[in-house]
């Protein structure tokens, strides 16, 4: 299946290009349930890190009352996130997320947040695509890793496409047309997923992101 980033309104490919280019794999829903809700406030604060091509990156993440997110609407244990990074011109991206627990992961489920960033949402059909990372804590780094777009196991027991319904949707990217995978489950078939398959290395690192000492969110 094939859908159209015009005529869906899945991506504000400005925000997503953050995870775009670690070759994420999106969702329309969420895994998490409300009760699968947790918070970390050690979290919050400003952490450093670099992206794929060496370039300085500063996470902020802030505990907040309010989110976009409607399934968490009810839940106030939610984080706003801002990364900005340096080079070559500083560019900043918005996003909400909220932490969740699905057997022994840590997963924290982010989307963009076209409100904080200024963009114009569009009208009718947009839907605020789900970026579904795996978090751990290592000493000071905390470290993200991506769902894998490119996972393929030797049995195809575990390859997002051969659990999940997919489709592949295209948005226009720079110059030109570009495309990218897209899990239409819903969000308990995704969330039994995880709960099947997250230790078999469908998560791939992303980010180490170092704690900046002396720097904490509200």
């Amino acid at each position: 299946m094939r859908l159209s980033g015009w005529q869906c309104c899945v991506a504000l490919v400005t925000l997503l290009a953050l995870f775009l280019s670690g070759c994420a794999e999106f969702a329309i829903e969420s895994p998490l349930d409300t009760k699968d809700i947790v918070f970390y406030p050690q979290l919050t604060g400003d952490w450093s890190s670099k992206d794929e091509n060496g370039r300085k990156e500063v996470w902020t993440l802030r505990a907040i009352q309010d989110t976009d997110m409607d399934l968490y609407k009810a839940n106030k244990r939610l984080y706003d996130i801002d990364v900005v990074s340096s080079a070559p011109q500083v560019r900043k991206r918005y996003f909400s997320g909220a932490i969740g627990k699905i057997g022994n992961l840590t997963v924290f489920d982010i989307i963009p947040d076209a409100h904080r960033s200024g963009e114009e949402r569009p009208g009718i059909g947009w839907v605020p695509v789900h970026i579904v990372t795996h978090i751990a804590f290592e000493g000071d780094d905390l470290k993200v890793d991506v769902l894998d777009d490119g996972y393929d196991d030797d049995d195809q027991l575990c390859s997002p496409q051969s659990k999940l319904p997919t489709a592949q949707f295209d948005f226009f990217f720079g110059k030109g047309y570009d495309e990218s995978p897209l899990i239409i489950a819903k969000g308990p078939q995704f969330k039994a997923y995880i709960q099947e398959c997250g230790s078999k290395g469908i998560f791939k690192s992303f980010r180490k992101l170092t704690r900046i000492p002396g720097k904490r969110g509200q």
